[in-house]
């Protein structure tokens, strides 16, 4: 009789193995196929950091061909700005006929994706638009040679603004991938079943927006926007939180210790703007810290994560609330690409855990 081991969570599973990310611990740092991140953000564009993650290497041209026309005819605004574009992605996949897993060309397979990174760039565009009182941009000269953050932007504001696209490709690169998260392996557990790129991606997107992942800038949102009208009353505010036994929203991850590498890059971007909620999220940020020294002891660490920060850059830059999960969930679909497609070409067996039944048995 086979004996079945209960992993809760998964935590020290390894399920496959990847070429693609290695987040560390031992160092605190992030490669994105042996390439530190600090390497990539701000250097490569979004575009390039894509092909990495996809191709290992790094290209050059336009990474899909799509108009903006044909992302706005099966774009529409009803729900949160992320659920529009599930069904926009949903849509696209249905008017090309992409093709299941197994019987598609890699190549095919690749450049179905590549597309609907590009898609929902310019849809992400195209609803911050709407939200802004403005008709979305729509074609242009130079729209088919533009990179993934420039036709985010052009739809949004209907020019391209060096510095906005700037952090805009920045913000996307600095979040592109991060190994097996939830929203990752989701995907690839979907593209085991050799189920199209455009499946294999809402998959992803389902699973990112709950409030225990990439919903979290939701809360995080919410918390400095409570605490904007007076950040002295941070110190109160996590202790309240710590004393119901709650997370603190944008502190802490699994695999860093001491420091998310991902946060000073953000740091950065969200002081390059300027952005009005750096006092904010710094006193939350220095509140949790003592708090948790205070409660636990030195050992006790709880570093920052890009939860906290992302939503300070965007906002630096224009965005409305509502979208800070959207956003995030744009720049994985280059992480969540990578993983299908060697999910796909490795051939590995369909991801399918064991389960171990405590119910009854008569």
């Amino acid at each position: 009789m086979s004996v079945t081991t209960l992993y809760p969570g998964f935590v020290g599973v390894s399920a496959f193995t990847t070429e693609i990310c290695r987040p560390s611990s031992v160092g605190d740092e992030l490669r994105f196929r042996g390439v530190n991140i600090v390497d990539l953000v701000g250097i490569r564009p979004y575009d390039d950091v894509w092909r990495l993650l996809v191709d290992d290497y790094f290209g050059a041209g336009p990474l899909a061909e799509i108009t903006d026309e044909e992302v706005m005819a099966e774009l529409d605004a009803a729900g949160t700005p992320r659920i529009a574009l599930q069904r926009m992605i949903l849509r696209l996949g249905t008017m090309r006929a992409m093709q299941p897993a197994p019987g598609a060309d890699p190549d095919a397979l690749r450049d179905d994706l590549a597309v609907l990174t590009m898609a929902y760039a310019v849809g992400l565009g195209a609803l911050l638009a709407r939200r802004s009182g403005r008709p979305p941009h729509a074609g242009g000269d130079g729209d088919a040679e533009a990179g993934v953050a420039a036709r985010l932007v052009r739809a949004w504001r209907g020019d391209v603004d060096a510095r906005v696209v700037g952090v805009v490709d920045s913000v996307l690169s600095t979040v592109a991938e991060h190994g097996t998260s939830a929203s990752t392996f989701t995907a690839r557990v979907v593209a085991s079943t050799g189920a199209d790129a455009a499946a294999c991606v809402t998959a992803g997107l389902c699973a990112i927006g709950g409030p225990r992942h990439g919903g979290a800038t939701r809360g995080v949102t919410a918390l400095l926007r409570d605490l904007a009208a007076d950040p002295t009353q941070a110190p109160a505010y996590v202790g309240r939180l710590l004393d119901d036994g709650r997370r603190l929203p944008g502190m802490g991850h699994r695999v860093y210790r001491e420091r998310d590498p991902r946060v000073p890059i953000l740091r950065g971007l969200a002081e390059a703007v300027d952005a009005p909620l750096i006092p904010v999220a710094e006193a939350y940020q220095r509140s949790a810290e003592e708090e948790l020294v205070r409660r636990k002891g030195s050992g006790r660490r709880l570093p920052a994560n890009p939860d906290l920060w992302l939503p300070v850059v965007l906002d630096g830059i224009g965005v409305p609330d509502e979208f800070m999960d959207a956003f995030l969930a744009g720049a994985r679909i280059g992480g969540w690409s990578a993983h299908i497609v060697e999910q796909v070409a490795g051939g590995g067996p369909l991801l399918r855990p064991d389960d171990l039944y405590v119910g009854r048995t008569g």
